[in-house]
This record gives C-alpha cells, sequence and structure tokens, in this order.
C-alpha cells in the first residue's frame, strides 16, 4: 500500500488499531517534540514548528487530511522573513508529501523540490539540530533528493547547546559512518538504535558493526532493525520516511539478519 493511501482509505484492521492508539501516541509524541522546544520560540519558528507538526499528526489522527491540508495552509501563509532551517525542513517534508504539487510557496519563496529546500536551510542555519538529523537521513537513503551531510556535521550539531542528545548521536553517527569510522558509528547509532524517530539508526549500527567483523551483534541490530521497520508503522512514516525508502531499508537489514 502506497503512503498516501494512509489518510484516504485505510484498511479497517489498521484503521481501528490506529485510531484506538491516536491519543497515546500523539501525546508521547508531543511531550517530546515539545521538550525540545527553546522557551521563547520566535514567530517564525512557531510557524515551522506548527507546520512539522500538523504533518506528523497527519499520520496519526483520524481525519490525517485536514492536518496536511492546515499544514499547507500555514506555509502558503507565511510572512515573508521568516526563512529559516526549521522552515526549509518543514517545506522539505511538504514537497515529499504524495499529491504536493510544485514549486511550492510560501513567504515569498518558491521551492521547485525538497534537496532544495535542504540546501537553502543549510545555508541560512547548518546548526539547526532536525535540519542536520533529516539531511543525513535522507542523504543515506536518497542521494539524489537530498544535499550531501556537512562533513563536518558532528562538529556543528555538538557545537549547538540547544541540540537534544538523541538528534545530536543521530548526526553524528551518520558523519562517523560516511568517514568510515566504525567504531564511534557503532557507539552513536547504539543510543537511538530503538527509536522510530530515526528508521535507520538500527540498520546503521547494524552496517558499523558488521563492517568492524562483530557478525553476532550485526545479526541482532539487523533484526531490530526488521521490528522497527514495520511497513504498516505509521510513526515510520511521520518521521519522514517514504515506503520506498522503508522497503529498501528492510532489504538491507533482511540481507544483514540472514548472513553468517
Amino acid at each position: 500500500m502506497e503512503l498516501g493511501s494512509w489518510r484516504a482509505g485505510k484498511p479497517a484492521k489498521v484503521l481501528c488499531l490506529a485510531r484506538g492508539l491516536t491519543f497515546l501516541i500523539g501525546f508521547a509524541f508531543f511531550t517530546a517534540a515539545f521538550a525540545q522546544e527553546p522557551k521563547n520560540p520566535t514567530e517564525c519558528d512557531q510557524i515551522a514548528r506548527k507546520i512539522l507538526s500538523d504533518i506528523r499528526i497527519s499520520f496519526l489522527a483520524k481525519e490525517g487530511e485536514i492536518y496536511i491540508q492546515s499544514a499547507r495552509r500555514s506555509f502558503a501563509e507565511s510572512p515573508p522573513g521568516c526563512a529559516g532551517g526549521l522552515w526549509y525542513l518543514a517545506a522539505a517534508r511538504l514537497l515529499r508529501e504524495p499529491g504536493q504539487k510544485a514549486p511550492l510557496e510560501g513567504g515569498g519563496i518558491n521551492l521547485k523540490d525538497a534537496k532544495e529546500a535542504l540546501e537553502r536551510g543549510l545555508a541560512l542555519d547548518p546548526r539547526e539540530p532536525q535540519l542536520l538529523a533529516f539531511v543525513a537521513y535522507l542523504s543515506a537513503v536518497s542521494p539524489s533528493d537530498s544535499p550531501p551531510l556537512p562533513e563536518n556535521a558532528c562538529s556543528l550539531v555538538s557545537g549547538n547547546e540547544a541540540a537534544p542528545q538523541d538528534l545530536t548521536a543521530y548526526v553524528c553517527g551518520h558523519s562517523a559512518l560516511r568517514r568510515k569510522d566504525y567504531s564511534s558509528a557503532e557507539k552513536f547509532f547504539k543510543l537511538v538504535e530503538g527509536s522510530y524517530s530515526f528508521p535507520d539508526a538500527a540498520l546503521r549500527r547494524a552496517e558499523a558493526l558488521l563492517a568492524l567483523g562483530r557478525r553476532k551483534e550485526a545479526r541482532k541490530s539487523a533484526e531490530l532493525a526488521l521490528d522497527i521497520l514495520h511497513p504498516r508503522s505509521l510513526l515510520l512514516f511521520a518521521s519522514g520516511a517514504s515506503d520506498s525508502e522503508v522497503r529498501d531499508l528492510r532489504k538491507r537489514a533482511s540481507e544483514i539478519a540472514g548472513s553468517k
């Protein structure tokens, strides 16, 4: 089943489960999200955070399309001068939504695709942890759709005192993996490998362990990755993963889990 169909016509059994879990999942999701917000966010940050919240809740709520429409409306009505790291991340998420037409217009800016949005976000706010984390993810799973992760990404996020520890660990894990520093990568990804907020973390730890020759541990992390990368997990899609990306990640995890 493709991503767009989750909102328009979820299978009955899955829909019932989603309805039953919506409140608990949503409460946990937003408790974590708001815990990471600065005490005095600017008006522009509030706009970006509302857009991102609407996108996430659209995968968890009964009437998800209402929230995605709200996100699109908030973006279109953004005042000029609001473009920043979070705002461009919100734009990238919207541009990856099924049915979203390009260019995306808001704040007096037109954006043709997610890659352009992320590039502009990095140019303006290279230390924004949520932006760096999404670039780390997307540049790994779909390089043609994302700018590369900055070589100094770990230093950038580590130098941001407001960056949550889990986002820092995830970004630094990807940065270490790309430097082929597998020992550091394994340690960073171990901190977040059980989180649905980072769909590929368990798989990346498995890859690092495999490179270190620790095959038994690699298989165990790959099995955890398969549990997390369930093709019907609403939380995976809320985090920004697409159907095809989840399938590709599951394929790689299966290969490692079945290796000897």
